[in-house]
This record gives structure tokens, sequence and C-alpha cells, in this order.
């Protein structure tokens, strides 16, 4: 029987919780919602709850899993160091590493491999996960030095949830996510904030463009705002796309019709 912990049951750590624990897994979750961990041992989706991190130590060996945002994964490691020295096979979900990898290049970590499942939603909390959340999704890996045996320990969690895994440099994983996933997020609530100061009722006027906006901005503001101060790359990707809206604001301004037009085709 394997072992699994995960730190943080909301949508991705419940739907892990959720898709393992119909499989060959002993599944254990922390969290410091206690409904949403009684819900998970009610509902047979672990086989039991820890009080702390602490804990964990008596199993030995298994996977850990951070399901916490990036903040809170930081913080909850350098307070439990003891992982990375361990046997456990440690992983996190989340979408930007750069402060991660700044803290495990201190260290002799072999055995933590970097996941982040492409796999979210607006939606949030334990209630809202799904055992199939991962099903034929992608799940990027990546790797700082560690170990054959701890990554594919990680390689086989995720194939356990029937997803795709890819690997990537992790030097290249927030700068490709800031452009494909952060700098989208930060639009819509950009946007958002647009329509609210101008007391627009989206409800009654939002077209199927504006739908999706309205999707990501109810993300989570918890996950989103560590995101944002998170990712490196993010200010330089957001000066990009004003040079850009500036650029066609002008062009809409302007009487050249067929630039602007040759410009909107480029796509």
């Amino acid at each position: 029987m394997n072992n699994v912990v995960i730190c943080g049951i909301g949508l991705i750590g419940g739907s892990i919780a959720k898709g393992l624990s119909k499989d060959n897994f002993n599944v254990y979750v922390i969290d410091s919602n206690h409904g949403s961990k009684n819900n998970a041992i009610r509902n047979k989706h672990a086989h039991e709850a820890m009080r702390s991190v602490e804990e964990v130590k008596k199993l030995e060996d298994g996977i850990f899993i951070f399901a916490t945002p990036p903040k809170t994964t930081l913080e909850i490691l350098k307070k439990n160091e003891w992982l990375l020295g361990s046997k456990f096979s440690v992983t996190d979900v989340t979408s930007v590493k750069t402060e991660l990898i700044k803290y495990l290049k201190g260290f002799d970590a072999e055995n933590f491999i970097f996941s982040h499942p492409i796999s979210g939603s607006h939606l949030s909390g334990f209630e809202n996960s799904s055992e199939n959340l991962f099903v034929g999704k992608t799940t990027i890996i990546s790797s700082l030095g560690s170990s054959k045996f701890h990554l594919d320990r990680i390689q086989n969690l995720w194939g356990s949830l029937n997803s795709n895994v890819v690997e990537l440099d992790y030097e290249n994983h927030d700068k490709l996510f800031s452009l494909t996933s952060h700098l989208p997020h930060f639009v819509a609530y950009s946007l958002m904030k647009v329509l609210h100061d101008n007391n627009i009722d989206i409800s009654t006027y939002a077209g199927g463009g504006l739908k999706e906006f309205i999707r990501l901005s109810q993300s989570s503001p918890e996950m989103w705002g560590d995101i944002f101060q998170s990712n490196a790359y993010l200010d330089k990707h957001i000066d990009e796309l004003i040079e850009k809206l500036i650029e066609l604001k002008e062009l809409s301004s302007s009487k050249d019709s067929s630039t602007l037009k040759k410009y909107l085709s480029q796509f």
C-alpha cells in the first residue's frame, strides 16, 4: 500500500485525494479546514486526517504533496525542512515556482519534484473537487536535480490520476505560464475593475467573450494574489501588454483602416 500525504485539500488537493482513494493508496490529509477533513474521512476519500506535517514522520516513507498556495507552500516547507532529507518523494502543485526554486537551491533536494497540473478552475474548495479532475489533462513536472527514483514516483502518481505527464525545464516554467496563464488572469481582474468602476450590469449585458473574463476573475483571490506577487516574469509581460494596448489604441484612433485590419488579421 502506497502512502500519500496531501497538505491542503481544496480543489486540487481534494481532487487528488478522491482520485487516489479509488486506487491502491493510503491517503492522509492535512488541512486547517476541519469540515473538509471530516468530509474526506466520512466519504472515504482519505484514510486518516493528520494535525500537522510533523505527524507525517510516523509513516517514514511515501509521497508528500503540497496542495497549498505558493507562499503557504514555502512557509510550511521552511518549517519542515526534514522533508527534504527524508525518504518521501515531495512535490507541489503551484503554477509559479520562482521562490521555491530559490529556496531549494540551498539544499540537496533530490527528493523534490515540481508539479503543475493544468486542470484548475475558477471554483475552489474541497466541495468542488472531483476524482476525474485530472483525467486527460496535462501535468507539467520539472526537476531541480531529482533522483530517478523520486522522479519516477511522481510521474507514476500523476499517471494513476490519468493525467498526461510532460517534463519541462524548471527555468522555463514561470516564464511560460506567466504568458499563458498568469497574464490572462491579470487582464481579467483589470477588466472587471474597469466594468465595476463604470457601473456596468454584467449579468444583463455580458456577451460570450466577457463571460470567460468573468469566470477567470472569480478565481481564488488568495491563490492569485500569491501568484501575481511571486512570478518574477509577470511585471515584464504586463509592460509588454501595455505597449501592445497603446499600439492598438493608436491604430484604432487613426484613419489607416488597412493597417488596423492587417494588425487584427495576423492572429
